[in-house]
């Protein structure tokens, strides 16, 4: 089975115009040259970065807190680049994972 990711549900149902996929659910399922597909589409980002403050030791929290200029540059190495998901993403991501 071949797997298509959109970004949003209009690519999605551009592509399924394109491969003759039909509806199944929120997905587009389909046969291409002899090759099964399902279409899934996101709904533009899922995740993003969790806030700076949220990511250093507690000691440092405060100047993460905040764009004071006082507190910048930030050092890079104190963060720790946490991705979570974003508000209202659950479902989307669910659906991808099964797919």
């Amino acid at each position: 089975m071949i797997g298509i990711l959109t970004e949003k549900p209009s690519a999605a149902r551009n592509f399924a115009k394109a491969l003759l996929a039909k509806k199944n659910g929120q997905n587009f399922k389909g046969n291409f040259e002899g090759n099964d597909i399902i279409i899934v589409h996101s709904y533009g980002h899922l995740y993003g970065l969790v806030y700076p403050r949220y990511q250093v030791p507690k000691e440092k929290e405060l100047r993460y807190a905040s764009w004071n200029i006082r507190y910048l540059p930030w050092d890079d190495n104190d963060i720790c680049w946490k991705k979570a998901p974003l508000p209202k993403t659950k479902e989307a991501i669910e659906n991808i994972k099964q797919h």
